[in-house]
């Protein structure tokens, strides 16, 4: 994963509403540092105060707790384990969700669960990986001492700390078999939260060529909007359905203009990835007939699409009846300058 990725600051909307939100915690005041977390993992269900008024943010966290919380954050479909654990019986508090993580390969399938054993950094990072569908390779940008290779849990506790989901002690230290507080964990959920709403609005995704997420958040949406309302324009002159704006388009293209401002070239052919059909299987779309446009230096979307139907190649593209999904990626250089990309696909 090598280099970290940049967290993107935006507001989680709360979906679920319960009777007690973390104002209400006599323990946990507005200006605790957990807060915000706490205040989300209570609203959304994934964990509860220890006592009607009381979240006990200090306290550590067993492995019953952080099972519970991390089968509600999960949104992965299960095929129920036969499975049984022989201290968690079925009528006991989390067995539900033990058995759902279990299911998924998340909580490994021993004799014993433990449930009141405290729950170890090390341990939770190889349960939260899956839990959110995190890609784990052996790039990495951090690197602590105390993590030796050939620990299994020695790629996934690097990979999470590039994301910014989980912390280390120091930029040396991990500290991989301390345990955490209620309120790190609540912390650690909120950043899971995050990463997976991030990836939902198409602003990060894994390459699997070069072994990385990628930040795709979009910083051009009114020039992006605008290209693709005067692509439409175009074709409504010519009696053309218009195009229906494909978000994941735009995030591949996206990836195209970044690949040509890091690479140093500007062709349809990348040197990474290929042709523009290839990268977009690459990166998971399916279609029927693919086109790119491309284009540099121009400053508004109204020059980059008069440019884009003054070229024979690239306006045929733009009209092309078969088509029907676009998406738009821009991205400045190190001097300023707009890389414009335009990604056509027919219906998948």
């Amino acid at each position: 994963m090598r280099q970290k990725i940049i967290v993107s600051v935006f507001t989680v909307l709360v979906l679920f509403s319960t009777t007690i939100s973390a104002y209400a915690y006599r323990d946990v005041s507005s200006k605790h540092w957990a807060y915000p977390a706490i205040t989300e993992v209570t609203d959304l269900n994934l964990m509860k105060g220890k006592q009607d008024d009381l979240f006990k943010p200090q306290q550590k966290i067993t492995k019953l707790e952080a099972a519970i919380a991390l089968a509600r954050a999960t949104k992965k479909p299960a095929e129920m384990t036969s499975h049984e654990f022989v201290d968690v019986a079925k009528n006991s508090v989390g067995y539900e969700e033990i058995k759902r993580l279990t299911s998924l390969n998340i909580i490994p399938k021993t004799t014993y669960f433990n449930g009141n054993t405290l729950m170890t950094k090390r341990d939770l990072a190889l349960w939260v990986a899956p839990a959110f569908d995190i890609e784990i390779d052996q790039k990495h940008a951090s690197k602590f001492t105390d993590v030796k290779v050939g620990d299994s849990a020695y790629d996934t506790i690097h990979d999470l700390v590039d994301l910014y989901i989980m912390k280390g002690a120091t930029n040396q230290m991990f500290l991989p078999h301390a345990t955490i507080s209620r309120a790190q964990f609540a912390t650690l959920l909120q950043r899971g939260l995050q990463f997976k709403e991030r990836e939902a609005n198409y602003e990060i995704i894994y390459d699997y060529v070069n072994k990385r997420y990628i930040d795709t958040t979009n910083f051009h949406v009114e020039k992006m909007e605008e290209v693709v309302t005067l692509t439409n324009e175009e074709r409504v002159k010519k009696e053309l359905p218009p195009l229906i704006y494909d978000p994941k388009l735009s995030q591949i293209a996206l990836i195209k203009a970044q690949d040509m401002i890091t690479k140093g070239y500007f062709d349809h052919k990348s040197p990474t990835y290929g042709q523009p059909w290839d990268q977009a299987y690459l990166f998971g779309y399916r279609f029927n007939g693919y086109g790119e446009n491309i284009a540099r230096y121009f400053t508004t979307p109204e020059q980059t699409v008069l440019g884009w139907m003054k070229s024979e190649g690239h306006r045929a593209n733009i009209l092309k009846r078969k088509y029907t999904h676009v998406g738009v990626g821009i991205w400045q250089d190190y001097n300023g300058h707009y890389y414009w990309v335009q990604h056509f696909a027919g219906e998948k």
